[in-house]
């Protein structure tokens, strides 16, 4: 995880707009505070932030709630909402 990280931030651009598909995934505290750490940097180079797909009602989009990233990044239940979001 940490390396996926790594690359990612690594590639931010304005160039270009990322959607993250978080559907199948399982996060870890780490994993949060890589996501906490992406925001940080896209900010500081006023890069627009990543659109997660993160199905309702899950235990991913539960912690996204709680921990308000849900606020701070454009979340979608399904990744041809987060496509038909960049139309």
């Amino acid at each position: 995880m940490s390396a996926f990280f790594e690359g990612l931030t690594s590639r931010l651009s304005p160039a270009f707009d990322l959607i993250i598909d978080l559907s199948h995934a399982t996060l870890t505290s780490e994993a949060i505070g890589r996501i906490v750490l992406l925001n940080k940097k896209a900010k500081a180079n006023n890069i627009w932030l990543p659109r997660f797909v993160i199905p309702s009602g899950g235990p991913i989009r539960q912690l996204f709630q709680v921990t308000r990233l849900d606020r701070v990044f454009q979340v979608y239940p399904t990744v041809d909402a987060a496509i038909d979001s960049l139309r």
